[in-house]
């Protein structure tokens, strides 16, 4: 199980101020994304110790007062980031309590990605089949309805990905998407250090699933 640093996919009008969240000295990472998606790393060395995977490690870090101080420190700085999304009226129940406004979760490479929402959305089925050292990944969906409307806007999903992409690193092969009954595949030949990049276009298709009836999506490699 890898190390846990907070790696948050979140809308940027749910954001309190991105300028901020750049200059944050715990922000390792910033990326924004298609769809007005941003994501960001936040991370401390301390995790390192309170979400070691040595349960002894784990265990010393827990009961020192010191680092449980400045990981609620951490913790809330990071809420006050999201505060636009822990404000929305979606985001508590109806006695005032806060959900945990996670959409998804999933693990590309052993790296933990959370998409944050208001409220507890319901979200596309992800089956996670993992990595190896390949970065030639077939991308896998199924449609509730194979209606055309449904598998242009999937298209246009890729297309939009794609293009955004392509800004930031050159892909060798974007396969072409085939059909069989109510399932979709494509093959993508990503370069290295792609992770970022395969989980825009599954928070991408996880936005669009209203409007491609997709509700089910996996990946692996070939």
């Amino acid at each position: 199980m890898p190390t846990y640093r907070p790696l948050i996919i979140v809308k940027n009008f749910y954001l309190a101020d991105l300028q901020t969240l750049q200059e944050h000295s715990n922000v390792k990472h910033i990326l924004e994304m298609p769809y007005n998606y941003v994501f960001f790393e936040f991370y401390d060395p301390i995790f390192e110790l309170l979400y070691n995977e040595d349960i002894e490690i784990q265990n010393k870090a827990g009961k020192d007062p010191e680092l449980q101080s400045k990981a609620k420190q951490l913790f809330g700085e990071l809420d006050r980031f999201l505060q636009p999304l822990y404000s929305h009226p979606a985001s508590h129940d109806r006695f005032g309590y806060r959900f945990g406004c996670i959409a998804l979760d999933f693990i590309i490479n052993k790296k933990i990605y959370t998409l944050k929402e208001p409220g507890n959305p319901k979200a596309i089925e992800i089956v996670e089949t993992g990595f190896t050292n390949s970065t030639s990944v077939q991308l896998k969906v199924k449609f509730k309805n194979k209606a055309n409307k449904n598998q242009l806007r999937y298209e246009q999903v890729i297309i939009d990905w794609h293009e955004w992409a392509k800004k930031h690193f050159e892909f060798d092969v974007l396969g072409k998407i085939e059909y069989q009954n109510k399932l979709s595949t494509i093959t993508i030949y990503f370069p290295s250090n792609f992770e970022n990049f395969m989980a825009a276009i599954i928070v991408m298709l996880n936005d669009t699933r209203k409007e491609t009836s997709i509700y089910w999506l996996s990946w692996d490699c070939i």
